[in-house]
């Protein structure tokens, strides 16, 4: 059964109290997280979004040329979501769990939010606040990050020569 459908299995259309994994949280303390953000349920501090970012080799240099890249990537940034999504309903797992046109709708509307946001040159606690968001998302509806990993690489190996500034002919 897909998350999907598994939530709509429950009473009132309210997910069942096995459907989240609360085990899975930083803070098994405090079981009332609601008055708490992401970045403070699971612990992440501005000291520690700079340590990944080392362990990624992420610096300076790196942002200023995803910032430098923003008005080309703006230029075809509905090129670039449209065809991702095209690309993604060739999966029937992946067209039903979007489900319908409406979600498709808002599901482009997010991924061109999300696309702009990696080269808008700003990569702190508020990025990663909403990075957790889409995971978390991605967690309720039961998509992994090992999934997400491989449609965006997936998408990327496919069209990157879009983000080289040469068209596929």
């Amino acid at each position: 059964m897909t998350p999907r459908l598994k939530a709509a299995n429950t009473q009132e259309g309210f997910p069942s109290e096995n459907t989240y994994d609360h085990n899975n949280s930083s803070d098994h303390t405090n079981n009332n997280t609601v008055h708490k953000t992401l970045l403070e349920i699971h612990r992440i501090s501005d000291h520690e979004i700079e340590k990944r970012k080392e362990l990624l080799y992420f610096t300076d240099n790196d942002r200023d040329i995803l910032e430098s890249m923003r008005s080309k990537i703006e230029l075809n940034v509905d090129k670039i979501v449209s065809d991702f999504y095209k690309q993604q309903v060739q999966f029937p797992e992946i067209t039903l769990i979007i489900g319908d046109a409406e979600t498709m709708q808002r599901l482009q509307i997010s991924m061109r939010s999300y696309i702009m946001d990696i080269f808008s040159g700003f990569y702190d606690a508020e990025y990663v606040n909403r990075r957790l968001r889409i995971g978390k998302v991605h967690q309720r509806i039961g998509l992994p990050p090992k999934t997400i990993c491989i449609l965006f690489v997936s998408y990327a190996y496919n069209n990157h020569e879009v983000y080289a500034g040469s068209e596929r002919s």
